[in-house]
């Protein structure tokens, strides 16, 4: 059954499944704030009564703490691998967050673009810990992101993300090889 779930006046972006959790990763757009929702989407036995149901229940974590003046716009999640933990990969714009505060507005311009990556390892309360793993420059208009296939690994140990984030105001298209911490296009 179907279950609503308000999360504010604020615009949505991005958003993630991560089906092994029963958790959806939600992007939020507030001025000023760059929040990240976990939304647990505890499972309702079918022919149980929606009333019956538990609620999903959410927190979030704010990525303005660590930078400012993001507007988070994408998602994506890691490829599960035996060995490797899970990472996020967010797109956001930035924009000069002093000139949002001046202007009670997000100013219409972007100073940059960024790729953040991100731990989901649980922390100590057993939620994902966000921490920030790197910032990646992409270009101005961070847009879309997108997780590769898994790449063979040749008989050797897994191997990180192939990510791809798309950048509409340069027109460029980045790719960031997790493996090498790096930017290879």
């Amino acid at each position: 059954p179907n279950r609503a779930l308000t999360r504010g006046a604020s615009p949505l972006a991005g958003m993630a499944d991560d089906g092994e959790h029963d958790r959806l990763f939600v992007l939020g757009q507030p001025l000023l704030s760059a929040p990240v929702y976990f939304v647990d989407l505890f499972p309702c036995p079918a022919g149980t009564a929606l009333a019956s149901c538990p609620a999903p229940t959410s927190t979030f974590v704010d990525l303005d703490s660590v930078q400012q003046g993001l507007e988070l716009q994408d998602i994506a999640l890691s490829n599960p691998q035996a060995g490797l933990g899970r990472r996020a990969y967010v797109s956001a714009r930035v924009y000069d967050p002093v000139v949002a505060s001046l202007l009670q507005a997000r100013p219409s311009a972007d100073v940059t673009g960024v790729l953040l990556v991100l731990d989901l390892e649980p922390g100590l309360s057993g939620r994902p810990s966000l921490q920030l793993l790197r910032l990646v420059d992409t270009g101005l208009g961070a847009s879309q992101v997108r997780v590769l296939p898994v790449r063979d690994a040749a008989g050797g140990p897994p191997r990180r993300d192939v990510v791809v984030v798309s950048s509409i105001t340069d027109g460029m298209v980045t790719v960031y090889d997790d493996e090498a911490g790096e930017v290879v296009r």
